[in-house]
This record gives structure tokens, sequence and C-alpha cells, in this order.
């Protein structure tokens, strides 16, 4: 749910309480984890080489290489590439990497390729999913939003990801770019995709405001009217659900 601190001060909190926990490579994984997803990547450094020195997994590995990664530690990104490439031989966690240190050194196109590399070969569906987000970031920077869309319905055809909120939600916000933008008729696909993520029980307070507006477009205003009354009782203190029921009045 994105929700880092809660993470963090939880498993800080499990630390203090019970320190033999500290002993755990998966907690030492999370926390760290959760730290590069904040981007916080210097907290997140020595959690994650803990983690690899108490259990070498492949995921442990890959974190802690794209942790050095996003500090622009190349040369340590590309030692843990190659422990990935020789311990075990996964080709795919080591493609993933090589594609972030692409992207991160503006080669998007080598970067593209490598995950395109993981799409096609990996069996491991946590690596597949970030693989194609990063793909579908890419055409997303690039302004490419029907191929965006495609390689984003690709992921979806896959029924491992048919109600992937991430992959949904990236998914609704191309649609209704698109809709915004002269193609009206993306509408009801994009009303989908955000409807999915609301279902999957996770979700964040734009979701329900873009598909507020997209009921509004429509003259669906009794529908909208229902999605901002969901949106007020989970998110109170939000001020754009009162500006979007002013605009829908």
């Amino acid at each position: 749910e994105g929700r880092t601190d809660d993470v963090i001060n939880g498993i800080q909190e499990l630390f203090a309480n019970r320190p033999k926990a500290e002993d755990s490579a998966k907690l030492l994984y999370l926390l760290g984890n959760a730290y590069y997803e904040k981007g916080d990547y210097a907290q997140a450094e020595p959690y994650l080489k803990d983690a690899v020195d108490k259990e070498a997994t492949v995921e442990n590995k890959l974190v802690l290489g794209l942790n050095y990664s996003a500090q622009q530690q190349y040369d340590k990104a590309l030692e843990v590439m190659n422990t990935l490439k020789e311990d075990g031989g996964d080709a795919s966690a080591a493609d993933y990497l090589s594609g972030q240190i692409y992207e991160r050194q503006g080669n998007t196109s080598d970067a593209e390729a490598a995950y395109r590399r993981v799409i096609a070969s990996t069996t491991d569906h946590s690596l597949k999913q970030r693989a194609y987000l990063a793909v579908a970031r890419l055409d997303k920077d690039a302004q490419n939003y029907q191929t965006e869309i495609a390689d984003l319905e690709q992921a979806r055809s896959e029924s491992i990801f048919e109600n992937d909120s991430r992959i949904n939600e990236m998914l609704g916000q191309a649609y209704y770019y698109l809709a915004r933008n002269g193609e009206a008729d993306t509408y009801d696909e994009a009303a989908e995709a955000f409807t999915r993520v609301i279902e999957s029980g996770w979700s964040q307070a734009y979701i329900y405001r873009d598909l507020a507006i997209i009921y509004q477009k429509q003259g669906n205003y009794d529908k909208a009217s229902d999605i901002l009354d969901e949106m007020e009782a989970s998110w109170p203190d939000n001020y754009t659900v009162y500006v979007q029921r002013a605009w829908l009045l």
C-alpha cells in the first residue's frame, strides 16, 4: 500500500522488543526494502547488506544492487549483478538490475531491452511485475501512451496480473490521460481499470476523484456522487473531495 513508514516503525518496534528478531534475514530485507522504496538509500544500505550476509537470496541481492544503483554506486551494483549471474545463474534478475543501471545513466533504449528480456524469460512473478512497470514507466516518460497501454494490457492478459493494483493503476492513468486529451472513448477503459484498483482493496484518494470526474464527464452524476461519498468516508481531511463535489454540483 506504499505505507513505508508503517513498515519501518513496525519492524523497528519489533527489534526493540525482541532483539533476536534482528537475526531474521527476511525482516532485515523488509526493513531495507522499505527505506529503498521510500528513497532513503543511505538508511537502506546497512539493512540490505546484513540481509544478504545472512541469506544471499536472489531478491535480497537484487534490491541491494538496486539500492547501489539508486546511489549511483554503479561499480558496486555491477558487482551484485555479476553475483546474480554466477550464484544460481539468475539471468533475469541480473537483466533487471542492468536495466535499472542503464535507466539511471540515461540509456533508455538498453534499459528497455533489458526489461523486455526479463518479461520474456522470467518465471518469477514479482520480478516480471517490476519489469512490466519499468517498461510502462519508460513509455510514459517518452509520452508514448499507446505503447504504454499496450504493454500494460499485455501484462494484464496474464492471469496473475489481471487484478494487480499497480498495473491497473498505471493503466487507468494512461487511459485517463488520453481521455482528457481528446480521446473521450477511453474514459470507459480508465473507469474499469480504476474500479479494479479500488476493488482490490488498495487505493489512493486521487483514484476516487479521477473516477468521479470520469462519471461526471459521462453525465452519470449519481454514480459520481456515490464515488465521492466513498472518498470522503476514507479521506475526510482531503480537500479535493469537497472541491470535486462543488464542481459536480
